[in-house]
């Protein structure tokens, strides 16, 4: 009797592990852009001062840096940089396939991307998504 071997699982297996790199790679490129606009984009917001704490000398701050801050409609000016270090990004599967979300934990990211009543939207993701489409869809054409 013929024994009917299948490689079936085996090609799945290894078109699914193709297709996450894919996605691992586009969601990585999307990541990197954010943090890029975020921290080299030109600024044009107001400037101020504020006190670097390079050590103390009775009680006073040593000296003060100048800042830029961001504009309506630029991306979001690094401060402290805890926003920048919060950017990630997770790879999942859904019925369609594998997904990439690029995204942050912080609070107030959400209200930089989109703005509220109080405060002008300073969006870093869509303008990434802008930039980084292009490559993103080379990447899956050249699969």
């Amino acid at each position: 009797m013929a024994k009917v071997i299948s490689y079936v699982p085996q090609i799945l297996d290894r078109w699914s592990r193709e297709q996450k790199d894919l996605v691992d790679q586009a969601g990585l490129l999307l990541k990197t852009e954010v943090r890029r606009l975020m921290t080299t984009s030109p600024r044009s917001g107001r400037t101020y001062s504020v006190p670097v704490n390079l050590g103390r000398q009775r009680g006073r701050a040593v000296r003060r840096a100048r800042r830029r801050a961001s504009a309506p409609g630029e991306p979001p000016a690094v401060v402290t940089g805890r926003l920048r270090r919060s950017i990630g990004y997770k790879i999942g599967l859904s019925r369609t396939g594998f997904f990439a979300a690029v995204g942050s934990n912080r609070v107030g990211a959400a209200t930089l991307e989109y703005g509220n009543r109080f405060t002008k939207p300073r969006p870093a993701w869509r303008p990434a998504l802008e930039t980084v489409l292009p490559k993103i869809k080379a990447l899956f054409d050249r699969a």
